[in-house]
């Protein structure tokens, strides 16, 4: 017995869980972003030269040449201050030895001090 192509769909469908014409059991829901990572805010110390360069991609200005005593980052400019920089490496049996340089950085919104390693992306809240 052959059944007309009409059955063999309205069974197809039924069988999913829904009705003919209901996509709603087969179409996945998109989940809406999570807030907190809108308000992330990513800083990665970039160079152990002076003046270090600090990079702050979610930010207008992208780069930053600081020294300590100066401040980067926020719209002003003024959200970060940078209070000491160490020269520091690591061995590394590739290349000999990797550059894990730190620089101690105060955030002046909320007060809290962050230590940024060299090429290692430090996320903190807007």
């Amino acid at each position: 017995m052959k059944l007309p192509l009409l059955s063999i769909l309205v069974a197809g469908f039924t069988a999913i869980g829904g009705m003919p014409g209901d996509l709603s059991a087969q179409t996945p829901t998109p989940t809406p972003p999570a807030k907190e990572a809108a308000q992330e805010y990513r800083i990665t110390l970039r160079s152990a030269a002076a003046p270090h360069q600090v990079a702050t991609p979610d930010d207008k200005r992208k780069n930053w040449f600081v020294e300590p005593g100066l401040t980067f980052g926020g719209a002003s400019g003024k959200r970060f201050l940078v209070q000491k920089f160490e020269r520091k490496t690591v061995p590394d049996p590739v290349v000999g030895e990797m550059d894990k340089s730190e620089m101690t950085v105060l955030d002046q919104a909320t007060g809290k001090v962050l230590v940024l390693v060299m090429g290692e992306a430090q996320t903190v809240n807007r």
